[in-house]
């Protein structure tokens, strides 16, 4: 049993999907100034939890989509498509005056009964830092004093139907995608954007046979493209599907046309013993619709090469 790796190639900044939801999605929220209430005193009021700064609540960089609900005692909850969970939003996420939406930093308003898309994961009540003594007690013990688990996210927006886009703002997608999340497992490399919106998959043909770098793309022993969609890594090595996760949604996939691909080959390809593998990719260019995409030269990480699931 196992479960998928992921890993953030420090590039720019970790930020668990605040890294801009791709480009050219449409938000459904409205936007505009609007009267807040703070949100990290007691909770006695406004009961918005968001992250506490330098605190660890444990939760992986996967996808997830839902329906915010705002429960009649004031408390936010997400329903991932298996009942309503408690959800802690991120930092510096505030209340509208009346209590009824979350807004953003930008000014996005988030009400109840809104569909949204988010970056987060699923965490144990008990797992968060000092539950039973602390602010977070409090909440728990005011908004759902059984609650088991909890879904913390790093960013939010509105759910947005990425297959209906036109190809022009797909390829803007990919132009302005940052590439700097690594995903482990196989004998290949991947890397995506924070939000998983955009991928770039670089595989051999035969893992029996894998050739010797560097390869020079196109290269009839390896594959290699890039895909736009929504949710596009949440079951990645992944043998054990849980009911609350979200689909893969597949808009687009382009042939990368130019590329070299550097690496190491480890002695052994057996999972557990070989290390991360860290491959150079230089001159990317992607066959799109809109004509070439040049994604320049890419740093990617496997941490678990030569690990399946199962």
């Amino acid at each position: 049993m196992s479960k998928r790796f992921g890993r953030f190639v420090i590039v720019t900044c970790l930020s668990i999907v605040v890294a801009a939801c791709g480009a050219g999605q449409e938000s459904t929220g409205s936007t505009g100034p609007a009267e807040t209430t703070s949100t990290t005193s007691n909770l006695g009021g406004d009961r918005l939890p968001v992250q506490i700064p330098d605190e660890d609540y444990g939760h992986f960089a996967g996808s997830v989509t839902g329906t915010l609900h705002l429960q009649s005692n004031g408390c936010w909850t997400v329903d991932l498509g298996d009942g309503d969970r408690l959800i802690v939003f991120p930092p510096d996420y505030t209340l509208a005056s009346d209590g009824a939406a979350m807004m953003s930093p930008g000014g996005a308003s988030f009400g109840d009964g809104l569909d949204v898309d988010a970056i987060g994961g699923i965490v144990p009540a008990d797992g968060f830092p000092g539950v039973r003594d602390s602010f977070w007690g409090n909440y728990f013990e005011f908004c759902d004093p059984d609650a088991s688990e909890v879904v913390v996210v790093d960013e939010v927006t509105p759910a947005f139907d990425v297959a209906a886009l036109p190809a022009e703002e797909l390829v803007a997608m990919l132009e302005e995608a940052e590439l700097t999340m690594s995903w482990g497992c196989g004998l290949g490399f991947i890397l995506s954007t924070p939000d998983q919106r955009v991928a770039l998959y670089i595989s051999p043909n035969d893992y029996e046979a894998v050739p010797n770098p560097p390869i020079t793309f196109p290269d009839d022993a390896w594959r290699a493209s890039v895909a736009v969609g929504k949710n596009l890594m949440v079951n990645h090595c992944d043998d054990v599907l849980e009911g609350w996760e979200p689909e893969a949604v597949f808009a687009a996939e382009w042939p990368v046309i130019s590329a070299t691909l550097k690496f190491e080959p480890p002695k052994t390809a057996s999972c557990g013993g070989t290390g991360p593998v860290e491959a150079d990719l230089t001159g990317v260019v992607v066959e799109t619709p809109e004509g070439p995409v040049d994604l320049g030269d890419l740093t990617v990480f496997n941490e678990a090469y030569g690990c399946f699931a199962g």
